[in-house]
């Protein structure tokens, strides 16, 4: 699954405003278990415990923790055959390569585009620092949480098409209906028993033969996908058809 969140948000290094999208009016999009891209662990953190409308208080990521420090290995040599000839013609280009990079950028681990800083201009390359600009800053962050979007990605879409399938083929005499939930940002599936399907084992009985053969479709589903989702499976048992959202199966009457 993704968590998309709209947020406002002020950042800081103690010195001067880095970003104030409180003051811009335009709220933020931003994905949490989106594989291409990664937020601050402590900003995830703090947006999994916030409630639609919250406001935090500045609260400090100290720079280890946000972008790190200065790295020599940053320092990279770019060979002037990778980059357009006429920005080495023109000299008002050449001039701003030096100044702000001329428009040259990087994508960072978290799938941020960092420009990137022009040391020099040699015969055959130029060197560039790679270095994000806010290393060795200590941010100051407020967060205002807007909204809250759950949305199924790729992989979560592919798992509930097969577990519901495989279930269906395994035990379709009892089962009722499957649907999905979220609880603490995890994925919860429901497996749905009607009790009047139920003759010959207990409850207690046919549950727990219902569970473990539930985690063995999990596992043959999980072998297969290249990111885990590890769902909790509960197996319900009702007396009458349920009216349910986000249901992946329903029993035909």
């Amino acid at each position: 699954m993704i968590l998309t969140f709209n947020i406002a948000y002020k950042t800081t290094d103690n010195s001067q405003m880095i970003e104030d999208t409180f003051a811009l009016g335009k709220p933020k999009v931003v994905n949490l278990y989106d594989h291409s891209k990664k937020l601050l662990p402590i900003i995830e953190q703090k947006l999994l415990k916030m409630k639609i409308g919250q406001v935090t208080d500045y609260f400090t990521i100290k720079a280890k923790d946000a972008f790190g420090s200065w790295s020599k290995k940053a320092i990279q040599k770019i060979p002037k055959d990778k980059l357009p000839k006429d920005i080495f013609k023109d000299k008002t280009l050449k001039k701003q390569l030096l100044e702000n990079g001329g428009g040259l950028v990087a994508q960072a681990p978290n799938g941020e585009v960092v420009p990137l800083k022009v040391l020099s201009i040699n015969k055959n390359t130029i060197t560039v620092d790679m270095n994000h600009p806010l290393v060795d800053k200590d941010l100051k962050v407020k967060l205002q949480l807007l909204n809250k979007e759950i949305l199924l990605d790729k992989d979560t879409k592919q798992y509930l098409h097969v577990f519901s399938n495989t279930a269906q083929n395994r035990f379709e005499k009892y089962l009722e209906a499957i649907y999905y939930t979220f609880k603490n940002n995890k994925l919860v599936l429901s497996v749905v028993i009607n009790n009047q399907d139920v003759t010959k084992m207990s409850k207690k009985e046919l549950k727990n033969s219902l569970k473990k053969i539930l985690y063995q479709i999990d596992e043959e589903i999980q072998s297969q996908l290249q990111s885990s989702i590890n769902p909790k499976i509960k197996v319900k048992f009702i007396d009458e058809p349920i009216k349910q959202t986000n249901q992946i199966y329903k029993k035909e009457k």
